[in-house]
């Protein structure tokens, strides 16, 4: 169906209830392999909202559902047309597909606090546990703070080769990975995969409070395209490594190349840039790996695969890739003064008492 031709926005859906059993060629009731939600088996949705003035889409927000947007000004036209269609008979069948034009909107005006601040060096916040804060600066009055052009190489496409391959191409955001996590959360039932690039975690990690909710993957959307039009690629990436977690109270490339390995994120090798990219998804549970001084079977494995995608995809020659191989991964854990069981205790308390990241917890 063509837009609606008055100006408005139009959500269409279409829903395919037929109940939980189904009739098939003999004639016999069979139960359904798979249905949604309250019965439903096939659902088609397409939002579709003509061209409008961006601020006028902005202005329909309610600061109380999305407060990190509030502040913005925005000039140009803005227009969406998305198309969803889910059979739960066949998930892989799944099509999310359409555009967003968000990409017609400039910003004209925007809080103090927004993403412009972090071109300069900025002051860092992070919950450990309820009530108790860690800050450090992200900028070079922090001793550790790690310039990008003092990461090592391996690092940089080990992360882009489990996080974010085309990270240097695209303008924030993943088309194809939408879809894909869209169907693997069907098939689980529940929320298990996002699809997020380095942009939006490095947002997810600075800007915004983590919680899953939709007011807040909306802010998520809007200041991922806000950074990616603000900050350039070095300097978003750069961030990114300093402030994420890499164990219970380690944050940041700087300190967690030291605590691992005992040198500069300039040193890292191929295997010891793949052991982080390991244990980026969970970092203080897999941190248990260096209480006891060896990595589990999984971790091996992933790190020999990690290897395996940097050399298919020319991030490694022949001879890194076979010297990395047959290189075992190290801890530096000479002059360490806890014990693995004291080790371990630590990191079950982090665990239980971890707390989302919230640096902005006054406009929450």
């Amino acid at each position: 169906a063509p837009p609606p031709a008055d100006g408005r926005g139009e959500l269409v859906a279409a829903l395919d209830r037929p109940g939980a059993r189904a009739t098939d060629a003999t004639g016999d009731k069979r139960p359904v392999a798979r249905i949604g939600p309250h019965g439903v088996q096939h659902v088609q949705l397409r939002l579709v909202i003509p061209p409008i003035d961006c601020q006028r889409v902005l202005a329909a927000i309610p600061v109380e559902m999305a407060p990190y947007m509030a502040g913005y000004k925005a000039r140009g036209t803005f227009d969406t047309d998305l198309r969803l269609d889910i059979d739960w008979r066949d998930l892989d069948a799944t099509q999310l597909d359409g555009h967003v034009g968000i990409r017609g909107c400039k910003i004209v005006d925007e809080p103090a606090d927004s993403p412009k601040r972090l071109k300069e060096p900025f002051v860092h916040e992070v919950e450990v546990e309820k009530g108790e804060w860690l800050s450090f600066d992200v900028g070079p009055d922090n001793d550790e703070f790690v310039p990008i052009d003092q990461v090592s190489p391996y690092l940089v496409k080990s992360i882009m080769s489990t996080e974010d391959s085309a990270f240097y191409q695209h303008h924030g955001f993943i088309p194809s990975e939408f879809r894909t996590a869209l169907i693997n959360n069907l098939k689980a039932g529940r929320f298990v995969q996002g699809a997020s690039s380095i942009t939006m975690q490095m947002v997810k990690n600075v800007l915004l409070y983590r919680e899953k909710t939709l007011a807040r993957k909306l802010q998520e959307l809007f200041l991922t395209w806000h950074v990616e039009n603000t900050l350039t690629k070095d300097r978003i990436l750069e961030i990114y490594l300093n402030v994420i977690e890499y164990g219970p109270r380690l944050y940041g490339i700087g300190p967690a190349a030291y605590h691992f390995f005992g040198k500069k994120p300039k040193e890292l090798t191929p295997v010891e840039a793949a052991f982080f990219s390991t244990i980026l998804p969970s970092p203080k549970e897999r941190y248990k790996q260096y209480c006891a001084g060896t990595l589990t079977k999984w971790t091996t494995g992933k790190i020999e695969r990690i290897l395996q995608i940097m050399h298919k995809r020319d991030r490694l020659t022949d001879a890194e890739y076979e010297a990395a191989i047959d290189t075992p991964l190290v801890f530096a854990r000479d002059g360490a003064d806890e014990s693995e069981e004291d080790c371990m205790k630590r990191v079950k308390k982090a665990i239980k008492n971890a707390r989302p990241t919230n640096p902005l917890a006054d406009r929450a």
